[in-house]
């Protein structure tokens, strides 16, 4: 099966925008592993899907080509059929924090099953043949305390740690 990523534009306005506005990055990666030692994008393991970036354009849907990874079955219980999980995420331009983007998801192989979140701008972001992954900061406080605020306040860090933390790490 394969999956896409639809961007819908914002609703209301007057003139339809080409492509996404407002980030300075926008990002898809594999996510197989987690380094507590780095936070944003560097401390996610995995590869970046160079076909993503912050010119998406709207109206379009994106084919994602894939390769199967580490299983998601953990997150949801061994008995879910899930596949690769991935990280979707925006850098806001110009930077405030609370205008990030961020949607990880774990590919399914069902057409029905959707991933979907909207930017602070409005526009629609909908994963197709994908379930969205739930992430707190408790996972990250707890199990590294000494760390700084720019890794505890880091959405990457904060999925990274609940999802992907061994004993070795």
């Amino acid at each position: 099966m394969m999956h896409s990523i639809k961007l819908e534009p914002p609703t209301g306005r007057l003139i339809e925008p080409e492509t996404l506005e407002g980030f300075r990055h926008f990002w898809l990666k594999t996510v197989r592993g987690f380094r507590p030692d780095r936070h944003c994008y560097e401390c996610l393991i995995g590869d970046r899907v160079q076909s993503v970036t912050n010119r998406l354009a709207v109206g379009s849907r994106l084919e994602l080509e894939i390769p199967s990874t580490k299983s998601a079955g953990e997150l949801f219980g061994a008995s879910d059929p899930f596949g690769t999980v991935l990280y979707l995420c925006g850098v806001a331009g110009p930077f405030n924090w609370s205008h990030n983007f961020h949607l990880p998801f774990a590919l399914t192989g069902n057409p029905q099953d959707r991933a979907e979140g909207i930017t602070y701008n409005g526009f629609r972001v909908v994963v197709e043949g994908a379930r969205p992954v739930a992430f707190s900061a408790d996972a990250a406080r707890s199990l590294f305390p000494d760390h700084g605020i720019e890794f505890l306040t880091c959405r990457n860090f904060q999925f990274g740690a609940e999802h992907f933390h061994t004993s070795k790490d």
